[in-house]
């Protein structure tokens, strides 16, 4: 029989999505994001930027369908040409990841989604640098934001990111940085950095801690002050 304290203990580390390895952590903050906006109802798009290969997108998919949550369409956004170089405050910042990693093809990017049995209707690609392709008639296009998961690294690619997303915020739209405490967890560097800016240049927005996952993800509920 097992002690009520190993159980409870169990029961601790299973709640807590920060003491898990990054995939699992990773799948069980999607989890939680598909429960929220479903207990919540928060209608509206899942933006997911630097898909990679497709793996926590198409995990997204499911997990939205598995809580049947009001997604209303599915938005991958990535350069497709790997990590950019370095360049202002990113420059010297000890960053892990070198210009051209994480380089996946759109098109391979679309046959993963297929073997993961995620329906090209359900989802749309958009290539190239997010300080090109974001640009305002693609926001309206896009509509209001239930689920934004950005994995970025890098101050310079956040940065256009959430100038993209803020006519998108709506009240309890979720912000999720995958990369949110690279950097040593430094507040001048990379995402967490691009998000106080945001906050500073957007005071009517409030965020929310909601979750911790993996080692260095950080989930944010947003709110609009009325």
């Amino acid at each position: 029989m097992i002690p009520l304290f190993v159980k409870n203990a169990i029961k601790a580390i299973w709640r807590d999505v920060s003491v898990r390895s990054e995939t699992e952590g990773r799948m069980t903050m999607l989890d939680l994001a598909a429960r929220f906006v479903h207990v919540g109802k928060v209608r509206g798009a899942y933006l997911e930027f630097g898909v990679y290969r497709g793996f926590t997108f198409s995990s997204a998919y499911k997990s939205f369908r598995r809580h049947n949550s009001s997604i209303s369409h599915m938005w991958a956004f990535d350069s497709f040409d790997g990590m950019p170089a370095p360049t202002g405050v990113d420059q010297g910042a000890g960053s892990f990841e070198q210009a051209g990693q994480f380089r996946c093809s759109a098109e391979e990017f679309v046959r993963q989604l297929d073997g993961y049995r995620v329906p090209r209707s359900d989802y749309a690609v958009i290539p190239g640098w997010f300080d090109e392709t974001l640009t305002a008639d693609l926001a309206k296009k896009v509509g209001p934001a239930a689920v934004v998961w950005v994995d970025c690294d890098l101050y310079s690619s956040t940065v256009p990111v959430l100038r993209f997303i803020a006519p998108l915020i709506q009240n309890g739209t979720l912000l999720v940085f995958d990369d949110y405490y690279c950097f040593g967890g430094r507040a001048d560097l990379g995402e967490r950095r691009a998000l106080e800016e945001f906050l500073e240049s957007n005071p009517e927005l409030s965020v929310t801690d909601y979750a911790k996952y993996g080692s260095t993800g950080q989930a944010f509920i947003v709110n609009i002050r009325r």
